[in-house]
């Protein structure tokens, strides 16, 4: 989700000093130091941003050192505490493997302080507290214009949707994500290799592909695992900087551009398109995947991970449509037009595009493809385990490409 952006305008010197101040007193608990926003200063200089320093600043020793402070209770036993650490730094109850591994840590000598510290540096908990650190504007009071309160299913709650009913209202708020570097808020998406990033490669290996084109491939991890899986990758990605973060051998297999224009020197037979198609607009889906079309070689396949709602023949109902305002569009097969956004008012996760499977699935069809089912069927089978983990991911599709496209 990446690259289907065009690059965002930097924030004014002032507000990004603002920002850093506000990330050290929130994360850390003091003001920076001359030195700090002098080496603040070189870091813009260089191209990295905010949140690439909010991040650095949220895994800093002092950072996590305050963070971990009055954890080890006297008193308490191995699993109070590891289940207070999961509550205290990732926000959450500890899941059973996480719990017996740490207790089992503990018993075999690792102390207290470890333990505490190994949390505090996870991805988890650092991507949370950096985006909490990172300053969004409130949307919603300074354009209420713009929004709308929405009824869930049983209309006993609402929720505060973006009411997008028109081009200019999908621009505005683009533009809005643009402007604010909202992309670069810490916690949208992660740079590291992990377990998620391993099974994606798998399922894509598992098609047994010659050549893949990662699209939306940020600093290139997928690259890295599907090459240690012996599977040629190359990636797309519109972020010359997150280019920068990759590892030497899928720096040199990135190509920056954005994917609805980029014209590639060579096709491929397998594009992974994971968590891609929903950040642009309905009107530029099918320019999107027109343009996929044009990558892949006859016969070649899409793996597209996107959060599709309502029941599909696969995979089921991962993503219900549970706003009121979404059942008449539902019904037609139209994106939805209020987007569920967060406390500030931007789209949750930066997704422009909300509609059921039946209304994605007719996107891919209008650009030539047909759904796989065979496979889809498969992998979910195959990688049951794994969907159970991150459940968004079962909402995943095979199509392949069956026809030219004008």
């Amino acid at each position: 989700m990446r690259l289907l952006r065009r690059r965002a305008e930097r924030l004014p010197t002032e507000e990004r000093f603002l920002a850093i101040s506000h990330g050290y007193r929130g994360l850390v608990g003091r003001d920076p130091s001359s030195a700090e926003l002098e080496a603040f200063e070189q870091h813009l200089a260089d191209d990295q941003s905010v949140g690439d320093q909010l991040l650095a600043l949220a895994s800093s020793p002092e950072c996590l050192r305050r963070a971990i402070d009055g954890l080890d209770a006297a008193g308490s036993g191995d699993e109070d505490f590891v289940a207070r650490c999961y509550e205290t730094l990732l926000r959450r109850d500890a899941d059973p493997s996480g719990l017996a591994h740490y207790v089992s840590r503990l018993r075999d000598g690792d102390s207290r302080e470890t333990i505490a510290m190994v949390l505090a540096g996870s991805d988890e908990h650092v991507n949370h507290i950096a985006a909490e650190a990172y300053p969004l504007p409130d949307l919603i009071a300074a354009f209420p214009e713009r929004y709308a309160r929405a009824h869930d299913a049983s209309g006993a709650e609402t929720t505060w949707c973006y009411v997008a009913d028109s081009e200019a209202a999908y621009d505005w708020i683009n533009a809005q994500i643009s402007l604010h570097g909202y992309y670069d808020r810490p916690g949208i998406w992660s740079f590291s290799v992990n377990e998620d990033k391993r099974t994606m490669a798998r399922i894509i290996a598992s098609l047994q592909p010659s050549r893949v084109m990662d699209l939306g491939c940020a600093n290139g991890t997928i690259i890295d695992c599907l090459d240690d899986l012996g599977v040629y990758a190359e990636g797309v990605d519109l972020s010359a900087t997150a280019m920068r973060r990759a590892s030497p051998l899928a720096r040199t297999r990135i190509h920056v551009g954005d994917a609805v224009e980029i014209a590639l020197p060579h096709s491929c037979d397998v594009l992974a398109g994971l968590d891609i198609f929903e950040h642009v607009p309905p009107s530029r889906v099918g320019a999107l995947i027109r343009n996929v079309a044009s990558m892949l070689e006859p016969g070649g396949r899409v793996v597209a991970n996107i959060p599709a709602f309502g029941r599909d023949e696969t995979f089921g109902e991962v993503f219900d449509v549970y706003l009121d305002e979404w059942q008449t569009a539902a019904a037609a097969d139209e994106p939805f037009t209020h987007l569920h956004v967060d406390h500030a008012g931007f789209p949750l996760h930066g997704h422009l595009t909300w509609a059921t499977t039946q209304w994605w699935q007719s996107q891919f069809e209008a650009a030539g493809f047909t759904r796989d089912t065979t496979n889809e069927q498969r992998i979910q089978v195959e990688f049951a385990q794994e969907f159970t983990d991150h459940p968004s991911r079962r909402s995943l599709y095979v199509f392949t490409k069956v026809a030219e496209t004008s």
